[in-house]
């Protein structure tokens, strides 16, 4: 399966789904509450939230391309 997760609208991560989890190598308990300025370096954090803020803004499903370093290995696009 695709990688899936859930954010509050201040980006705060609520859930995110096995595949998720997975890929960054991350106990699930570490996931809430947490944004994607503490899980990944500034460049991708940044990217990432103005996806965030786009699809927000467009109150619309939106698709994007991205590329996240694993927290403990190689980037992973999706």
């Amino acid at each position: 399966p695709m990688p899936a997760w859930i954010k509050q609208a201040d980006g705060r991560y609520v859930w995110g789904n096995r595949r998720f989890l997975e890929i960054h190598r991350l106990p699930e308990a570490q996931l809430a509450g947490k944004t994607d300025f503490d899980l990944f370096p500034g460049d991708v954090a940044k990217l990432l939230q103005e996806h965030d803020h786009e699809t927000i803004a467009a109150d619309q499903e939106r698709f994007f391309s991205e590329v996240t370093p694993m927290l403990n290995g190689p980037p992973v696009a999706w």
